[in-house]
């Protein structure tokens, strides 16, 4: 009986039983979700713009090129729609290029301010 009153005394012990108290009484889990689904609700439009910015500079057999570099991390299926996604937009005009990067900072700082 010693010994629970002398573990229960631990500070580790202590910082543990209110890290599980404060996390039911602060909804932590909760705060995390909305971290994650707004962090990825703002990727997408900065992707779009990096891949904008990307396209007023770089020719767009030089984007494909680039993607295959991502072949080892993604599925054959997901590197197909992106490489013919990224080809779309690199060859756009210039004037739609630098739109899709405003409108995509835009968007980006918009749904990470909320």
């Amino acid at each position: 009986m010693t010994y629970l009153k002398s573990l229960q005394k631990s500070a580790s012990i202590q910082f543990i039983l209110r890290l599980h108290k404060n996390l039911h009484e602060d909804y932590i889990g909760l705060l995390a979700a909305g971290v994650a689904f707004y962090f990825f609700l703002a990727a997408f439009p900065a992707i779009a713009a990096m891949i904008s910015l990307y396209g007023l500079f770089a020719d767009p057999s030089f984007v494909t090129l680039q993607i295959q570099s991502l072949a080892p991390f993604l599925p054959k299926e997901s590197l197909a729609i992106l490489s013919s996604q990224a080809v779309a937009i690199a060859a756009g005009s210039d004037t739609a290029l630098g739109m899709g990067f405003v409108l995509g900072i835009i968007l980006t700082i918009y749904t990470t301010a909320k």
